[in-house]
Formats: C-alpha cells, structure tokens, sequence
C-alpha cells in the first residue's frame, strides 16, 4: 500500500516536478511528500512548521487551494531528502535506480510507521479491555456507553466505556472509560500507549486537551482526569500532566487505580 501511495504522488507531481499540481488535485499526497523530506515530519510537527498544512486535507485528499499548494510546495522542495532530490533532478529521464531507490526508502518508512499505530492502537485496545476487568472484579459494573450531560450521570460503583461527556450544551468529548465514585463524582480515565518518548507527547497532550474543555463546562468539583499510562513516556511529559492537576497511573500497577477510586 505505501508503494502505491508513492507512485501516485510521483505520478501527479509529474517525478516531483511539479508538486503543486499535486496537491491542489488532491491534500492526501501529503502523506507520501512528508516521507520524502530529510528529516521525515509528523503530520503534528508539519502543522506547527508550516502554516498552509492543514491535517484533515492529507486524511481526506481534499485540495488545497493554489496559494497554499504553492507555499506548502516550497517548504517540500527546500526539504526534499537526497534520494527525492535525485528524482526531481532527473525528471523525466532520471534512471530507473533512482525511483526505486526513493520508493524502497519512502515506503520503508510509512510502512513502519503503519506497524508502530496498529501496534499501539492493539496495546491501546488491550489496555483498556483490562483495566475494565480489573475494576469489574473489584466490584464495579459496566454499563451502556451514553452521553453524561449531568452530574451524577455515572452512578458510584459503574463504569462506562467510551462515554461522551458534554463540554457544551451541544458538543461532547469522549473519554476512554468513565468511573463512578463517592457522592456524583467522576473519574475521567483517559488511556495511552506510548512507543517512545517523542510520541508520549501527543497522548500527554491528548489528555490535557481533554482535561481543559471537561474542567471548563463540569469544574473540578465534578470531574477529576485520570491518565493509565503504559510504554515510554518522558519525564518532561510526566511533570506536564502532574502540573494539569491529572492523576497519573500506571498499567503494571493496576491497583493504584483500583485502589484509587474505591477509597473515594
């Protein structure tokens, strides 16, 4: 599948010739070009980088427009790895070594980055299927998912899977598994999975995300987040989630969550 992704981007840029024509066909080629920058960036890291990226167009091949095609394309260009370099150089009378180079290196790439999301999002999956059997066999009952739009809305001793807790009187935003506790109180348990300390910062953020727009509708009377962590994580990552106020476990640990939440 990454070699096919490659060649059409090859394909509409004409052998990187012309990348804008690329992208204003189509945002989803993106996913290929960012493969062939030295280094390679992150959807994430291009946003921050370069204004004119816009994250949802590379996931739905929406186009972009002249101007932004244009700008993303000069940062591309300027970027280019030795073996995208050597494509574009040659045009349409570059050897066939240099395509193939370029595509067993880009698609090398994109190919273990697929492998690092489904094994994180298998080990994301696994996670939460057992920490919803741990707090089950202390005593805790799932119930349905639904939407929380009141206090109380988890009753003490339940648990709900991928809850949507209101952040609006019409939006909400999900949480991995709601808890129920003391009173009307509710533990917002959120679960990551990290391969590495570069990727822990999207999860940590993830979760403060979260943690900002529930305490700004519920307030901390209500709501506390909770992060169940498993893999690498950074300690600049750590420190961020303890100075949110966000209560941090552990998956090897397992019962600091249990016993957590029973004693309040």
């Amino acid at each position: 599948m990454s070699r096919s992704l490659i060649a059409q981007a090859l394909r509409a840029s004409s052998m990187l010739q012309d990348i804008p024509s690329a992208l204003v066909s189509s945002g989803g080629h993106l996913r290929a070009f960012r493969y062939m920058l030295a280094p390679p960036l992150s959807q994430d890291r291009l946003a921050i980088v370069c204004s004119a990226y816009v994250k949802s167009k590379e996931k739905t091949g929406k186009p972009y427009g002249a101007a932004e095609a244009n700008e993303l394309a000069n940062f591309i260009i300027e970027r280019l790895d030795p073996y995208a370099l050597a494509v574009r150089s040659g045009g349409a009378e570059m050897p066939r070594t240099s395509v193939r180079q370029l595509m067993n290196k880009t698609g090398a790439l994109i190919a273990n980055q697929d492998l690092q999301t489904v094994t994180r999002n298998r080990l994301s999956d696994e996670q939460e299927r057992l920490t919803l059997k741990h707090l089950s066999q202390n005593g805790y009952s799932l119930l349905p998912p639904k939407q929380v739009s009141h206090r109380g809305g988890v009753s003490q001793l339940s648990l709900m899977h991928k809850a949507k807790l209101a952040i609006s009187s019409t939006n909400t935003q999900e949480v991995d598994i709601a808890v129920g506790m003391k009173g009307d109180h509710m533990l917002a348990l959120e679960c990551k999975v990290s391969n590495d300390q570069t990727n822990s910062i999207k999860r940590v953020n993830d979760v403060i995300a979260k943690h900002h727009s529930w305490m700004s509708y519920w307030g901390a009377g209500f709501i506390t987040t909770g992060a169940l962590l498993q893999g690498v994580f950074s300690d600049k990552s750590i420190k961020k989630l303890e100075k949110e106020g966000i209560h941090i476990f552990w998956s090897h640990r397992i019962s600091d969550l249990s016993d957590y939440v029973l004693d309040r």
